[in-house]
């Protein structure tokens, strides 16, 4: 399965959508998961809706090792871009 998964591009993008929330939320802890209201994968890049503007320039500061953290999570390079909102 995952040999056909590794084969289909779609396949795989579309398992990473699904993934994408539980990775941020499992990586981020509880305190800025209680912040976030919306996440979601389109091509390769995430949008993460944050309801504290201080927070979200904390995370505008570390978001080269948020994609780094995800991508890892991953196990590929999906994900290029993070879009704070």
């Amino acid at each position: 399965m995952k040999e056909f998964i590794g084969r289909s591009e779609t396949l795989g993008k579309g398992l990473a959508r699904l993934d994408i929330e539980a990775i941020y939320r499992a990586e981020m802890g509880q305190v800025v998961s209680s912040y976030t209201e919306k996440i979601y994968l389109r091509g390769n890049k995430v949008y993460i809706h944050i309801q504290s503007a201080p927070l979200r320039a904390e995370l505008l500061s570390s978001r080269e090792r948020l994609i780094h953290i995800l991508n890892k999570a991953l196990g590929e390079p999906i994900v290029a871009e993070i879009i704070f909102r």
